[in-house]
């Protein structure tokens, strides 16, 4: 698509493919047996094509735009895309976050950069394979921190993540050792007047090192 066909009102629309991304095929029910099952970092073009029209036509947020610094993954296997994670800035102010760790808003405003947001989580709503989303989750912990380190140059301590319990359960979040520390407030990332509410979700964050 041409550059200037992507800019919506100064803003550039994401880098999308022309046709949607083809449905993976025979995916087995346990996902011990999914073949070749791996985390792809997001590189080039038409990856990043691939990722945001997942996000855009399969993640109920039905965005693909991530703020701060950023790590993308495709999920691969041998029957296909089965979905795509981001990591991205944390929320500048999470009441509950705060406390559970001790900070004052001094030590927030110095560490906050230590903690990494996941922004986007997507199991695409035609796969329907039991534990795939656990599985998931533990495999991008395992190297979020060293793919953080190769692309910023430092190791993030924390991620944290939100979940709508009004569509989801967190079933996974927890069979993958995150733990839930409390609630949002039902605002936005930069709502500072409480003028664009949101549906309140689960805070779960998950401790990469001490």
């Amino acid at each position: 698509m041409p550059e200037a066909q992507r800019k919506v009102s100064g803003v550039k629309s994401p880098r999308r493919l022309t046709e949607s991304v083809p449905l993976p095929v025979a995916v087995p029910d346990e996902v011990n047996a999914i073949a070749a099952l791996e985390l792809v970092p997001v590189q080039g073009t038409e990856q990043m094509r691939i990722w945001n029209e997942l996000m855009l036509t399969e993640h109920y947020l039905e965005s693909a735009t991530l703020v701060g610094r950023q790590m993308r993954y495709l999920i691969r296997s041998e029957h296909g895309w089965l979905g795509g994670i981001g990591f991205a800035a944390p929320a500048l102010q999470l009441s509950a976050r705060d406390q559970w760790i001790g900070w004052d808003k001094e030590t927030r405003q110095a560490q906050l950069h230590t903690i990494v947001g996941m922004s986007r989580f997507l199991i695409r709503p035609s796969v329907d394979c039991k534990n795939l989303a656990s599985k998931v989750l533990g495999m991008s912990m395992a190297t979020i921190a060293d793919d953080f380190q190769q692309q910023y140059g430092y190791r993030p301590l924390l991620v944290e993540s939100f979940v709508d319990t009004e569509r989801y359960s967190g079933t996974c979040y927890r069979a993958a050792n995150w733990m839930a520390i409390g609630r949002t407030k039902g605002r936005g990332r930069q709502d500072r007047y409480s003028e664009s509410p949101l549906s309140e979700k689960t805070i779960y964050v998950y401790v990469l090192e001490t």
